[in-house]
């Protein structure tokens, strides 16, 4: 996109959205605003004298790719969300828009930065109220761990989602629901340690991988073809048994599970493993009722049996003394 120098530093300095100019070549910020040096708690000189890869956790090579290959050709990418580090050491999530700028005298890159910390909880807050609802509402499981999985998949905007059970003989695991995909009939007899799901359940460890489709450990499955990052959480009962995983994935290559996704996806799949232990609670209980008013029945018919014999016993012993003469 081409702008002229002053209409440039116009945006940059009017806007109340965080902006950076970051030389193409170095990836040295070059101008800043001051949303951005708020938004990193750093001083316009020291924010200057620092590079995009001071700003992420993402390695060096993937920041080159993004912004050294694929920037250059498309002038523009889609906005992608990341965790970027602060002068304190604290880290914020926030939505990154790179815009290759063609000026007069030079080309620069514009990054657009929006805090998204705050958003995302108000939703994850939003959620575990709701969720929280329904299942003090004893709504159906099926129903209240369909709407954990969707609103799992819509906080971290994940292209599949999956919600994985333990079977009760505890030697497989098997896909309970999918989002969108009909999961392949092999997946049901994925065992401990196999794939990343099956490495979540034998752990008992979140685990995410990057490059899914490279991944030498993954399921050989046409399904997963197009994921590119995949993310398990265990699903983990009082005993600290793991009965269930959620598993989550982007298609998007620029798309990622930050630190706030994982502490926010930990706490979704611990409330997936509530569900599911009340849920197995309660049909136990059930059982065990159902089991007893059986024994009580058959108690009873016992005791209906035993009194017959008894009346007929009692009723025989009459008809002998009866049959006997009065000498006798």
């Amino acid at each position: 996109m081409k702008r002229s120098g002053s209409i440039y530093r116009r945006i940059l300095a009017e806007s109340a959205t965080a902006m950076c100019g970051v030389d193409p070549d170095s990836l040295r910020i070059m101008e800043a605003n001051r949303s951005f040096t708020k938004l990193f708690g750093y001083s316009l000189r020291e924010a200057l004298s620092l590079t995009l890869y001071d700003l992420t956790l993402q390695d060096r090579e993937s920041v080159d790719h993004t912004c050294k290959k694929v920037l250059p050709s498309s002038k523009g990418l889609p906005p992608i969300s990341l965790t970027a580090l602060r002068k304190d050491g604290g880290q914020v999530v926030v939505e990154c828009r790179l815009e290759w700028i063609r000026l007069r005298d030079r080309d620069i890159v514009l990054v657009t930065l929006r805090n998204l910390s705050d958003h995302k909880e108000k939703s994850f807050l939003n959620i575990l109220r709701e969720i929280c609802g329904d299942i003090l509402r004893r709504r159906d499981r099926d129903a209240v761990l369909r709407s954990l999985l969707r609103h799992s998949m819509e906080l971290v905007s994940a292209s599949q989602g999956t919600l994985w059970m333990v079977t009760q003989d505890e030697q497989h695991i098997f896909p309970f629901l999918a989002s969108d995909h009909q999961p392949p009939s092999v997946w049901a007899r994925t065992r401990a340690g196999e794939g990343l799901v099956g490495t979540v359940w034998q752990t008992g460890e979140a685990m995410v991988v990057k490059d899914y489709s490279n991944w030498p450990h993954r399921l050989l499955v046409p399904t997963v073809h197009d994921v590119h990052t995949v993310a398990g959480f265990p699903l983990t009962d009082s005993r600290g048994t793991v009965i269930g995983v959620l598993e989550l994935a982007h298609c998007d290559p620029f798309r990622m599970f930050d630190w706030q996704d994982r502490y926010y996806l930990g706490q979704m799949a611990q409330m997936a493993a509530l569900e599911l232990e009340n849920s197995n609670l309660m049909d136990s209980a059930r059982q065990e009722i159902q089991e007893r008013e059986k024994t009580e029945l058959r108690i009873c018919e016992a005791y209906e049996a035993l009194d017959q014999a008894y009346e007929s016993t009692l009723i025989g012993w009459v008809q002998a003394l009866d049959m006997r003469d009065g000498e006798t």
